[in-house]
């Protein structure tokens, strides 16, 4: 065989091999770029549902306090009424007393 023929078949073999590698490597990588993707998606999810959770449980607490506030004026204004009630009736059994 001579020289020239062998590098002929080698520089073949060569271009196929490289091309072979390529497109393995270029296969490989689009797989791993799709899992990575799917991954990310799946990831973002599971925070928007947490997100939607949390501001959920948020909500829940913010209505929880104010209702609670509410309640505690209206104790608030209860008691207030019932000091000046007792105020007005202190005043007039001392001004009766005179």
């Amino acid at each position: 065989m001579d020289l020239p023929k062998l590098i002929g078949i080698l520089g073949g073999w060569s271009v196929i091999i490289t091309a072979l590698a390529a497109w393995i490597n270029k296969l490989s990588t689009e797989r791993m770029l799709s899992k990575w993707r799917r991954d990310e998606q799946a990831t973002a999810e599971r925070l928007r549902e947490e997100l939607a959770t949390n501001r959920s449980l948020l909500d829940i607490a913010t209505k929880s306090h104010g209702s609670g506030q509410d309640i505690l004026q209206r104790k608030r204004v209860d008691a207030v009424g019932k000091l000046w009630n007792e105020t007005i009736d202190l005043r007039t059994r001392l001004s009766a007393a005179q």
